[in-house]
């Protein structure tokens, strides 16, 4: 006697396969409602980030600058920093974050981004209107200083143009890059401690 296949198929109707469809479509368009409220959603978070970062800029630049510094960086902080304090044109004052002294090298260093040099022999020392270079005794006065995003433009009367480099990494201004008066080679400042 042959053996059956006692094992039975099971009834592939049309009601149970229109059934399947519709939970099918039906998961579709929930998943393109859902994907709407989530564009919408976070089309109105970035306005409200705008607006917020908007009036902040007007309220307390301060703080707007800090902002941007930590969510998008040193670059672009410094193309907010020049639009708000206006050195976008010369300004006589240096701006804040490069006062005080640099120590000079003639490589750059492999350092972290929040390296400050221990050893301040003979710095670069940047004051308000003032820079005095090292091996000088007395500081060039009568300075203007004009922000092109990382580019500082230093200028004195009856002197050429000097350009500054402003090299950052994340949040933190790195070194400085910069030619000496009467030097051809690139030379580092990294801020002293």
């Amino acid at each position: 006697m042959p053996v059956r296949n006692k094992t039975r198929k099971p009834d592939s109707s049309p009601l149970l396969a229109a059934l399947v469809q519709k939970e099918v479509l039906g998961l579709f368009a929930l998943a393109i409602v859902a994907l709407f409220f989530y564009v919408w959603f976070l089309n109105h978070q970035e306005s409200r980030a705008e607006k917020y970062f908007a009036d902040m800029r007007t309220s307390n630049p301060v703080k707007y600058l800090n902002e941007v510094k930590q969510v998008s960086g040193f670059e672009d902080f410094l193309r907010e920093y020049a639009r708000i304090k206006g050195y976008d044109t010369f300004k006589p004052k240096t701006p804040e974050f490069l006062l005080g002294r640099w120590s000079i090298t003639p490589v750059a260093k492999r350092v972290s981004d929040s390296y400050e040099s221990i050893s301040c022999m003979n710095p670069l020392l940047i004051e308000n209107g003032r820079i005095t270079y090292p091996g000088e005794n007395h500081p060039r006065t009568g300075l203007t200083f004009r922000l092109n995003g990382p580019l500082l433009t230093v200028r004195q009367p009856g002197q050429p143009e000097e350009i500054i480099r402003i090299v950052s990494s994340g949040v933190f201004l790195h070194h400085l890059e910069l030619v000496l008066p009467g030097e051809t080679k690139t030379s580092y400042g990294y801020r002293c401690k």
